[in-house]
């Protein structure tokens, strides 16, 4: 998946009122690995998200709306390559639950490996 653009605006009156929006450009593609090519699984879109807060009534409201169809491409290798991977992340997140437990981890879903043979340094948030 992958966020093209952003645009906000924002607004505030003298009222204490405001009004914020943001416009987005997403899409998302999928890595088919009998074809090995990227295939889409969202069609790029824009989507807008408006927000607007009228301090004097104490009320807001939120809008989400697009001028696009939302278009979804799915396929039989999309559904087999999410089903291989909420399995194998099932599968880690049982194994590594009794050791996260007691070290206060988190479960990550992913694993890194170095197989590079130089030693490498990762940095996670």
């Amino acid at each position: 998946a992958s966020l093209k653009s952003v645009a906000m605006e924002g607004e505030w009156r003298q009222d204490f009122s405001s009004a914020l929006s943001a416009t987005a450009a997403l899409e998302a593609n999928f890595y088919n690995i009998v074809n090995t090519c990227f295939e889409p699984v969202l069609e790029p879109w824009t989507v807008k998200v408006e927000y607007a807060e009228e301090a004097w009534r104490r009320s807001s409201s939120t809008r989400v709306h697009s001028d696009q169809r939302l278009d979804v491409n799915i396929c039989e290798m999309h559904m087999r390559g999410l089903v291989q991977t909420m399995e194998s992340w099932m599968q880690d997140s049982k194994s590594w639950g009794s050791q996260a437990s007691k070290d206060g981890a988190k479960f990550w879903p992913y694993r890194l490996r170095n197989e590079a043979g130089a030693p490498l340094t990762f940095w996670l948030g």
